[in-house]
């Protein structure tokens, strides 16, 4: 099971518990690796902190279950 977590620009990315990435969005690391993406030229990626999630493929189909995305608030 995949966990999308974000907190207060602190993004951790776990897959079966196990930690995959931890970043931090805005700083000066993630406006370099936004510059250096070959997505640099879109409006607005990388740089939008709410809205919708969105699932990218490689080439192959991409679905989920509704039921399968959940969010929490963490106050």
């Amino acid at each position: 099971m995949w966990e999308i977590i974000s907190n207060e620009g602190k993004l951790d990315l776990k897959l079966n518990g196990a930690d995959i990435i931890t970043t931090t969005l805005w700083d000066n690391k993630w406006k370099q690796l936004i510059a250096s993406s070959k997505f640099r030229n879109m409006p607005g990626f990388g740089t939008v902190s709410a809205g919708h999630i969105g699932l990218q493929d490689h080439g192959e189909e991409v679905w989920s279950q509704p039921r399968s995305i959940m969010t929490k608030v963490i106050i």
